[in-house]
């Protein structure tokens, strides 16, 4: 599914998708990748760029504090990779039109 129509699956079911803020959640997210397909598959999380090039956001609106990505990643790649996908050895940007699985979160109260 694209991201934007990931996003919409999760709010429609009372969440985001799932946002990163300490080196805890990045390990829970990967595993929660891992255990759902099996693989190193990409998935979908709530990073983006949509509203300002280069200036990354969480869709559950949340402050994009998370720096421990891979090398230049998120990196936006000239316009062309505006959401972010997370496997289980790494992160970084993709074209949010690409069809990945995703991860939905809900922020604690």
């Amino acid at each position: 599914m694209a991201w934007v129509d990931a996003e919409k699956y999760c709010v429609g079911n009372g969440a985001n998708l799932a946002s990163i803020h300490t080196p805890e959640d990045y390990q829970f997210i990967q595993e929660v990748v891992r255990g759902d397909t099996g693989r190193f598959s990409e998935a979908w999380i709530g990073g983006n760029d949509a509203v300002k090039d280069y200036v990354w956001l969480w869709s559950d609106g949340s402050v994009f504090n998370f720096h421990d990505w891979d090398v230049h990643e998120p990196d936006n790649n000239y316009n062309r990779e505006k959401c972010v996908v997370m496997n289980i050895t790494s992160s970084g940007g993709a074209s949010c039109e690409l069809s990945r699985p995703f991860v939905c979160g809900t922020r604690p109260l």
